[in-house]
């Protein structure tokens, strides 16, 4: 039988897919939510602590860590590989035109990310921006070696074999967590801060394992992408997934309980738990991830409600820069000074009224404008260099 002209379209997806802006915004919430609970990780007096006085404090720093340290920033770099494969696939007929423009927009993710940098160290846009072009690379390989790369980045095979040789020669290796800890805090002057905030943070962070971690969802994301897999309305798939992630997960929280009972050595269990860590917070976002598309397709509420937030999820750049200017204030020697000052429940009530706020000004900022300030000054300014590389 002849296909149709609108069977043979390429399909083409939309310009805007609501459940990852809200997807996205649920993970921005996370993200803001811990900086707030933990003060930014900004330096303060130890010996006036008082973070943890009461109960409620105790259980708000727990239920945190547990819950959203590392697993929101998960979803947030999957989205972000996926959100690169739907680009590439609607820019499909023009791809050096969409290299261009690729290129363009990592650099000026770099210029945000360098601004942002000069009154918060702990900015991850910069390894955004550093990692991306492992996104370029990846649209050029096989679904099947995508796939394995993604694996493989994954399983952290760094870490892997840093506690391989540690069970080999114990005495004479140090765990991430050790060498994490000699690495000198950005502090100072502005200009020494700055200096020294960059490659303190990447170090730190490929110590930590976050850099792999990141790539490996980046890939991840751009694989899922590739195959539309987010965009399945399957719901007994999508709850098969759910038990799997929550499965593996709940398997990774006993083995992690199960080894603080051995009597290993400091270095080697600091660096076994920092490894299963971030295989925790993998599966643990994908049990976050499945369940908030089974809510979506299965419930037509709770899908109305959170279509709420697609706007958030939409200017998520302005408002992660900006809550940041705003904690550093709350809490930085420049501004209140109030790291250290208060509790982690206070603290999280500072986060839920920002989030709210910020959710209120998106909610009235989209019904006027197509995109946030942030996102349409990043948008302009790539089509202006687009524009002025096509002129040459």
């Amino acid at each position: 039988m002849r296909q149709s002209p609108a069977s043979a379209r390429p399909y083409k997806p939309p310009e805007r897919i609501q459940y990852l802006d809200s997807l996205r915004a649920f993970a921005l919430t996370g993200i803001i939510l811990v900086h707030f609970v933990l003060h930014f990780q900004l330096p303060f007096d130890h010996a006036f602590d008082q973070r943890q006085t009461t109960a409620i404090d105790t259980w708000t720093f727990k239920m945190a860590t547990f819950f959203l340290v590392g697993k929101m920033y998960s979803i947030f770099s999957l989205i972000f590989g996926v959100s690169f494969s739907l680009s590439q696939e609607r820019m499909a007929s023009e791809p050096t035109a969409f290299t261009n423009k690729f290129g363009y927009r990592t650099l000026l993710l770099l210029g945000f990310a360098l601004t942002h940098n000069l009154y918060y160290y702990g900015d991850f846009l910069i390894t955004y921006a550093v990692l991306s072009p492992i996104l370029l690379i990846g649209s050029r390989i096989s679904t099947r070696i995508l796939l394995v790369s993604a694996v493989f980045l994954l399983i952290h095979p760094f870490q892997l074999l840093m506690i391989i040789l540690q069970l080999a020669s114990p005495a004479e290796s140090l765990s991430a967590e050790v060498s994490y800890q000699t690495l000198p805090h950005p502090s100072g002057s502005m200009e020494a801060s700055w200096a020294t905030s960059i490659l303190t943070v990447f170090v730190n962070r490929w110590n930590e394992g976050f850099i792999t971690q990141t790539a490996g969802l980046f890939v991840l994301g751009l694989y899922l992408g590739r195959h539309k897999v987010l965009l399945s309305n399957n719901a007994v798939k999508w709850i098969l997934s759910l038990a799997f992630f929550l499965f593996s997960a709940s398997v990774l929280y006993i083995i992690r309980r199960y080894l603080e009972t051995l009597a290993l050595s400091e270095s080697l269990t600091a660096s076994s738990d920092l490894y299963l860590n971030h295989l925790f917070c993998f599966f643990l976002a994908g049990t976050y991830v499945s369940l908030f598309i089974v809510l979506w397709i299965q419930f037509g509420s709770i899908q109305t409600f959170l279509t709420q937030f697609t706007s958030f999820g939409r200017m998520s750049l302005t408002h992660y820069m900006f809550h940041s200017a705003v904690g550093v204030f709350v809490f930085g020697p420049a501004g209140l000074g109030l790291a250290g000052r208060i509790g982690f429940a206070s603290a999280a009530c500072l986060g839920l009224g920002l989030i709210v706020i910020q959710w209120a000004f998106s909610q009235m900022w989209i019904r006027h404008f197509k995109h946030g300030p942030l996102e349409a000054l990043w948008r302009n300014a790539t089509s202006k260099l687009c524009q002025l590389s096509s002129r040459r």
